[in-house]
């Protein structure tokens, strides 16, 4: 597992937070507590990196509705390579955290598809 994983599995927990079932619900409230804590450290990480505040400072004054956003952020991006380039290999590193895991007997019925293979890291096979 990589550092980005931790901002794909939290994303997909809070997808499937409001579905009931105790021990489901325990799994992934413990999970959501656990990411949590290790999001914060890599974002700590992150901004220690050369760089990013101002490459952050750059990309918060953009209009992601706005007509021009994809060729300012090419030209903020080619500003700051180097700091891209770290970033980029900070997410990349291999990290140590183990989910905690749910049987799945004790999946909830109303699962989709979709919510299911967001979780399927946390699921005992």
């Amino acid at each position: 597992m990589k550092y980005f994983d931790f901002y794909n599995y939290f994303n997909a927990l809070q997808s499937v937070s409001g579905i009931k079932g105790v021990k489901f619900s325990y799994a992934v409230a413990k999970n959501m507590r656990a990411l949590r804590e290790e999001i914060i450290i890599v974002e700590d990480l992150r901004k220690k990196v050369k760089g990013f505040d101002e490459l952050s400072e750059a990309e918060k004054v953009l209009d992601p509705q706005g007509p021009d956003y994809l060729s300012d952020i090419k030209k903020i991006h080619k500003k700051y390579p180097d700091t891209l380039k770290e970033l980029e290999a900070l997410m990349k590193t291999e990290a140590d955290w183990t989910a905690y895991k749910v049987k799945q007997a004790d999946l909830p019925d109303d699962l989709t598809g979709i919510q299911l293979e967001g979780i399927l890291f946390m699921v005992e096979e």
